[in-house]
């Protein structure tokens, strides 16, 4: 098996010749786009890899990309980092990862920094601030955020309407009809698209939307939910599912239950937003909507690489489905099912 994959492989794959791969890579000369197309779809599924530091030193830009991210105390945000970073790294490129915690200014001294090394690229994760002018010399690409002008760069969006109801139906499917939601107090986009899919899985399965089943929370860990579920109980609210926003809610979810004598999945069926390994590893490991890290940090390499090498891209806006994964909080064993026969 080939080590390396050349523009002479792409040629033979597309049945053009060597100098048409070379130019369509460099955007030069004009070519259909059926043939532009089969080049660049070739170069994808071949995993081909254009020589970025010379084309770099040819434009004076460094291979350098910036990966923005708020945390890396957040399961999400650090897998999604080390995927880019491990793409990049294979593309040719030096990423360097910065957590910015949501402060303007810090990402705004990032940003300049970037510029003045001659960085390449950036790619923000969840970006909530403005764009800044520092950056508009360099492409840029938001991940599973749309910030205020960022019509002119490329957005990589998580279906999140989608994976909430799902994440509910899942509930539904299980049996339950008074689901628990569980919101951040800081209502983000995201944050509002979890709710719109909760709501829409209700609706269509013929459910009520009861709004004393929506309860807020805060605080770096949740410490407050057990705090705010035990008042749901006491003003004698009744629920057989919860859909939380985070793992770490929802493990405070299920040590809240688990004290209060309450079994996990036969009484209360729980299944959160965000994946992670925390949500494979916990006992009872929890059932959880993932957000595709891997297929986004592809798609959001092979963009930029593109416009690096077209410096306009072909979609401006690029949507990453959900993954449903269903563990132990909301499946009862078949084994115990049938012994109840």
């Amino acid at each position: 098996m080939k080590d390396k994959v050349t523009i002479k492989d792409i040629a033979e794959a597309t049945g053009v010749s060597a100098s048409t791969v070379s130019r369509i890579i460099n955007n030069k000369g004009k070519y259909a786009q059926e043939t532009r197309q089969a080049v660049w779809d070739a170069i994808r599924d071949l995993k081909y890899s254009p020589n970025i530091l010379a084309k770099s030193l040819r434009s004076k830009k460094s291979t350098l990309v910036g990966i923005m991210v708020p945390t890396l105390y957040d399961d999400f945000f650090g897998i999604l980092a080390d995927h880019l970073a491990r793409e990049l790294l294979r593309c040719g490129f030096s990423p360097m990862v910065y957590s910015t915690y949501n402060d303007e200014e810090v990402e705004k001294r990032y940003c300049s920094m970037l510029v003045s090394l001659n960085a390449s690229g950036m790619i923000y994760i969840l970006k909530e601030t403005p764009v800044y002018e520092e950056g508009a010399s360099i492409p840029t690409i938001f991940i599973g955020n749309a910030p205020e002008m960022s019509e002119n760069s490329v957005r990589i969006l998580f279906d999140i309407v989608g994976g909430a109801k799902e994440a509910t139906q899942e509930l539904v499917d299980a049996g339950c009809r008074r689901i628990v939601y569980i919101e951040s107090a800081r209502r983000r986009e995201p944050r509002v698209g979890r709710y719109l899919g909760y709501q829409q899985a209700l609706w269509e399965n013929g459910i009520p939307i009861d709004e004393s089943l929506v309860i807020t929370v805060g605080g770096k860990d949740y410490a407050d939910i057990p705090d705010t579920l035990d008042k749901l109980i006491a003003r004698g609210v009744t629920f057989d599912g919860v859909f939380s926003n985070k793992v770490s809610s929802s493990i405070e979810v299920i040590n809240f239950l688990k004290k209060k004598g309450m079994r996990i999945p036969e009484d209360i069926k729980i299944v959160s937003f965000e994946n992670g390994r925390t949500a494979e590893l916990y006992n009872p490991s929890i059932s959880a909507i993932e957000m595709d890290s891997s297929q986004a940090s592809e798609s959001a390499v092979s963009i930029l690489r593109d416009m690096i090498q077209r410096e306009e891209p072909l979609k401006k806006t690029i949507r990453i489905p959900s993954v449903l994964h269903r563990r132990e909080t909301s499946v009862i064993e078949k084994a115990e099912e049938a012994a109840e026969v």
